[in-house]
């Protein structure tokens, strides 16, 4: 008997076979740093609430900051996805995630950040990233044919996952000196998060029409 033949990577029903369309692989790339800089700010703002107050609620509060606007905004977010284009409404997102990030870094920098603020700043850029999730994710059927849409969304899921990964690895091998000092956990992962927010900015993504191959 003759095994049968192994399937490619890159192959037409690959799972990688998207990353083959120009316009898919450089917005996947982008929006990985994007869910690196989040995680990653996630884990240095939660960090820096222990080292700003000793209670546990606000602490956990971190989390919920950034999440809640998922939750909050997800379907109207949907909807606005739908009605307008696109392209338009992840770059709005990005500036409010963007303003959130920059804001949060400055205030660091001038070790103005209290629990409040700090909260306050996670849910604007929770928000903004809540607003930019079902704008780009429904786009992915813009930027490759219909016969590798499963593997791109597939694909999306795996991004999250790779950058979820890497930021639990790197945050268990950090040392507790590196938070005392300067700059701030806050300000080192805003600053992060600013940069992973122009480069998603910068990404193209195609208006609504066929997708662009490479």
């Amino acid at each position: 008997m003759t095994r049968p033949p192994k399937r490619l990577m890159f192959a037409a029903d690959g799972v990688a076979a998207p990353l083959r369309h120009a316009t898919f692989r450089r917005i996947w790339l982008a929006s990985l740093l994007s869910n690196l800089g989040l995680l990653i700010q996630a884990v240095g703002a939660a960090w820096a609430m222990t080292q700003m107050t000793s209670s546990a609620d606000k602490v956990a509060l971190v989390q919920t900051a950034l999440m809640l606007p998922v939750m909050l905004i997800s379907m109207p977010a949907g909807a606005i996805a739908d009605m307008y284009d696109r392209r338009i409404v992840a770059l709005v997102s990005l500036v409010i995630a963007l303003t959130g990030a920059t804001a949060l870094t400055v205030l660091a920098w001038f070790d103005m950040v209290t629990p409040q603020i700090l909260l306050a700043f996670c849910f604007v850029v929770g928000s903004g990233m809540a607003l930019f999730g079902p704008a780009w994710q429904s786009s992915v059927t813009e930027q490759v044919p219909a016969e590798t849409l499963p593997s791109a969304v597939a694909l999306n899921g795996i991004s999250y996952n790779i950058a979820r990964s890497l930021v639990r690895r790197s945050a268990a091998s950090s040392s507790p000196p590196l938070a005392r000092s300067r700059p701030s956990p806050p300000m080192r992962c805003s600053i992060f998060r600013c940069w992973s927010c122009c480069f998603s900015g910068a990404a193209p993504a195609n208006r609504r029409g066929s997708p662009e191959n490479a």
